[in-house]
């Protein structure tokens, strides 16, 4: 059994931090010293003395960021690597070796739910979010009626997000002070009167509660996902959401790979938010989203990892990479960055993360260790190299420490909210049962 460890002791109530150096929301490195009260930043200046009984703690050789949000996520689904390999997204599952390799997956998932050992699988996977800096994520699951553990498990390891209850909004299931929760519309090949019904009804359940929780979809992923919602409906999945008040700045869609001209403008139009997972659209060959064309809409474009690679640095950088084939744009390093972080604070309304760095907001803070890969950081008026140089070089390993809602989850490496050595071997004993090494 893994028992996390308290959570209420690695509370901070009253910490200083001196000898910080910064990105703020200019985009800009500031040095300063940054003052915390119990989950927020309550105080940024050029120096701040230390109040009675503060705890000090001293950021020098240290970069310090918002901690990073990845708002597409299916755990867990790390037993699933490698078994997709060269096999398009409507062959999964065929009755191939290789499909019924992954239907053996998906079975035991589905089957473990609510053991120990899915439990495990969880926090498994929860550890790389820790590791690399994020503090926030989109849940959306990857075994059925499995949303009552996935919030557990985040709640252990100490992350933020948005958990998808699919459209069972009346799950008994409480939001807390760092998980709030989300519906769900059935993608394009599930889509039919009745789970559109349900869809509606969910929506409407959770708005006349007063509460207006996320709603996403799987949108136009795939080239044979827009012809079967065409077949079904003779319009666009964007179309249809709209047809039934579904879409709106409430509204979260992954993927958008097959969306044309018209959808996009109507995405724009509605004030919806679009996840972009490029190196998932990359291997699974769903194709390239139309990225910069969206950006000229004004659509808010948050980055996902989605599934089986969960290296967000890796998908900032292939961000990155397709705005600068898409030539001078004016889009850049910086709406990377914003993606990857203050974007995400339109999903939980502002008050659960924000993804900055400012008097005021949750104290949701990564530390980087300032490797010689980062050098040099040029800060001067007129230019700035420092987020350019974060992004393109920076591997997960060189974040030292992770802070969630003013508590440490990670310090020197260790993540202090679960024993990872007994996960890591729980989860070794997993696979091997699974699978042959």
């Amino acid at each position: 059994m893994i028992v996390a460890k308290n959570p209420i002791a690695l509370y901070i109530v009253y910490m200083l931090v001196q000898q910080a150096r910064y990105i703020d929301n200019t985009f800009h490195l500031v040095s300063g010293a940054i003052r915390i009260e119990n989950d927020r930043i309550v105080r940024i200046e050029a120096s701040l003395s230390p109040l009675p009984d503060e705890e000090v703690f001293q950021a020098d050789g240290l970069l310090i960021i918002p901690a990073l949000a990845d708002c597409h996520i299916h755990t867990p689904d790390t037993l699933l690597r490698g078994l997709f390999q060269d096999m398009a997204l409507a062959d999964w599952c065929d009755d191939s070796v290789q499909g019924r390799l992954q239907k053996k997956a998906f079975a035991y998932l589905d089957n473990s739910v609510g053991s120990e050992d899915f439990h495990t699988l969880v926090l498994h996977s929860y550890l790389q979010y820790v590791r690399q800096g994020i503090g926030f994520v989109v849940e959306n699951g990857q075994a059925d009626h499995s949303f009552a553990i996935l919030q557990q498990g985040l709640e252990e390891i100490g992350l933020k997000g948005v958990v998808d209850l699919y459209t069972d909004v009346y799950s008994g299931l409480s939001q807390t002070a760092t998980i709030i929760h989300g519906t769900h519309v059935p993608e394009e090949e599930d889509l039919d009167p009745e789970s559109l019904r349900e869809a509606i009804r969910a929506r409407t359940a959770i708005l006349s509660s007063g509460e207006n929780h996320p709603i996403m979809t799987h949108c136009l992923e795939t080239d044979s996902r827009r012809q079967e919602i065409m077949h079904k409906y003779g319009v666009s999945t964007v179309e249809l959401l709209r047809q039934n008040g579904l879409l709106g700045p409430g509204t979260l869609l992954f993927h958008c790979v097959q969306v044309d001209a018209s959808d996009i403008a109507t995405i724009g139009a509605f004030g919806a938010l679009v996840v972009h997972c490029p190196v998932s659209n990359s291997w699974s060959g769903a194709g390239r989203m139309p990225l910069v064309a969206m950006l000229e809409q004004g659509i808010p474009i948050v980055l996902g990892t989605d599934f089986l690679h969960h290296d967000l640095w890796e998908t900032m950088r292939a961000t990155y990479y397709e705005l600068k084939q898409q030539g001078m744009t004016g889009y850049g390093i910086n709406e990377v960055f914003t993606m990857a972080t203050a974007n995400a604070g339109l999903i939980a309304g502002g008050g659960l993360y924000q993804g900055v760095i400012r008097a005021g907001a949750p104290a949701d803070i990564a530390f980087l260790k300032l490797e010689d890969c980062l050098q040099p950081l040029v800060e001067c008026p007129g230019f700035s190299n420092v987020v350019h140089n974060l992004i393109s070089q920076t591997q997960p390993d060189m974040i030292r420490h992770l802070m969630v809602a003013g508590k440490w989850v990670m310090r020197d490496r260790k993540v202090l909210t679960v024993d990872e050595t007994t996960v890591e071997t729980e989860y070794r004993r997993i696979r091997k049962m699974l699978f042959t090494d």
